[in-house]
């Protein structure tokens, strides 16, 4: 894998019974790009986050993470990223900032450092304002943020951000644009699922139009606005 390149994929496909949901998709992603997923539901885009982040074995196919490969490799490829899923798992008994404290510990910070994190990751998302209510009370753009925000908790390199503003109003989708304008400048690695071409020609460096599984146009969003 050329150093440059923290994600390497190579043909990887993974059937569910006798339905094959990806097909032989490689692609790497160069330190601090922005990689953006493109297609309709079921295209197979989730999928293939779930298999970046160990959570879905392939049928076939390799992925190598920052030197190491995800399924021989899986604690240390698990250091290396953090994810804002596209459903939002929220505890109904804490509050946010409990949830992010929590969430710290999960990741292995110690108590201190999970406050802090905690804290810090509350401002960020400007919601210590609502630290003392549950996920559940708050809006559709405002769990986004948290999701966001646990993502910030061991400052990871990489992000994957899983149809992060699906379902949000334009206005809380911008806000949230604005976020990730903010991880992008400060050099994290992000692959980000979306619905949305005006989303993808926002944020992202690169995109990836993957549909039934395969990947059929690749370019930077000027290219593809070209050529579609």
């Amino acid at each position: 894998m050329p150093s440059s390149h923290i994600i390497q994929v190579d043909c990887i496909s993974k059937s569910f019974s006798s339905h094959k949901v990806v097909d032989g998709v490689s692609f790497s992603v160069p330190s601090g790009e922005t990689l953006g997923f493109l297609g309709p539901n079921g295209a197979g885009k989730t999928t293939t986050i779930r298999m970046l982040t160990g959570l879905v074995r392939p049928t076939s196919g390799n992925i190598n993470v920052g030197g190491y490969d995800v399924i021989k490799n899986p604690i240390e490829v698990k250091r290396l990223f953090d994810i804002s899923p596209q459903e939002a798992s929220l505890h109904p008994h804490l509050s946010i900032a409990e949830d992010l404290y929590f969430y710290a510990r999960l990741r292995g910070l110690s108590r201190r450092e999970a406050k802090l994190r905690a804290q810090e990751t509350l401002q960020w998302a400007k919601l210590e304002d609502h630290a003392a209510k549950n996920g559940h009370q708050l809006s559709g753009g405002m769990q986004r943020r948290l999701l966001m925000a646990r993502t910030q908790t061991t400052d990871p390199p990489i992000l994957y951000l899983d149809e992060p503003t699906t379902g949000l109003d334009p206005q809380s989708r911008h806000a949230l644009w604005g976020y990730i304008y903010e991880l992008k400048g400060r050099g994290k690695t992000i692959i980000l699922t979306t619905h949305y071409m005006e989303e993808a020609e926002k944020l992202c460096d690169r995109v990836i139009i993957i549909d039934r599984g395969k990947i059929i146009a690749e370019g930077s969003p000027a290219e593809l606005r070209k050529n579609l």
